[in-house]
């Protein structure tokens, strides 16, 4: 999974370099200092990127405020705006980013249960069985269960796909989120299961997911029993 991003502004003009020219320019890379300014701006572009997902952000706007810090001789004239920008930035993704997730997610969550083929489990578990499998053989907690499995986010962006890698995931069922926990014991080797599991049985508040809705398409290939306790 991905790991969670909280980048303070001010670390954001230190080495945001690349922007110049507004979004989409062609600027030539001459210089070790140019290919350093390039390969920071598009690692931090594609953070900035799959980290706010909520709203469009503007490119020049962006670019114009690094270039503004960036290009400052004295610091201390821009404290104050680097002060106020970088308590922005964490409350917006403390407080105003994670209410929107939240908001969504319960929103996605009450228009799904309402289908005729999802079921609701005690502790707010949604899924819809595709095919149940071999019930005579289903997985407990202890077990170890080989799976294929794609996950999305209700906006249907992937965040995780073991099909895309190329080989299923193999775990003990008891150290995984407790939504798959729960969730795989509801079918059988060779069943098909999908499930919506809501952020406090997925990862909480914590990290990328954290405050996420996440769907989750799985195949269980097999299941490997616990050794008997003694």
């Amino acid at each position: 999974m991905k790991k969670s991003f909280i980048l303070s502004v001010a670390t954001l003009s230190l080495v945001a370099s690349c922007s110049v020219g507004g979004s989409g320019s062609n600027v030539a890379i001459k210089t070790q200092a140019d290919s350093l300014s390039n390969a920071i701006g598009t690692i931090m572009g594609s953070q900035l990127k799959s980290t706010i997902t909520d709203v469009e952000l503007n490119a020049d706007i962006i670019a114009n405020a690094m270039n503004k810090v960036i290009n400052t001789k004295d610091m201390k004239s821009m404290e104050a705006e680097l002060a106020s920008s970088d308590a922005f930035f964490r409350n917006y993704m403390t407080v105003i980013l994670p209410s929107k997730k939240i908001a969504k997610g319960e929103t996605f969550l009450k228009e799904i249960a309402t289908k005729s083929n999802v079921q609701k489990t005690d502790s707010g578990l949604l899924y819809e069985i595709v095919e149940a499998g071999d019930m005579t053989n289903t997985p407990t907690a202890e077990d170890t269960v080989l799976a294929d499995y794609v996950g999305t986010l209700v906006d249907g962006t992937e965040f995780d796909s073991s099909i895309k890698r190329g080989e299923p995931a193999e775990f003990p069922l008891n150290r995984v989120i407790k939504g798959w926990t729960e969730g795989l014991q509801l079918i059988g080797k060779g069943g098909k299961i999908k499930l919506y599991i809501p952020a406090n049985l997925a990862y909480g508040t914590e990290g990328q997911l954290g405050n996420e809705v996440l769907i989750f398409d799985i195949t269980l290939i097999d299941v490997t029993k616990a050794a008997p306790t003694k």
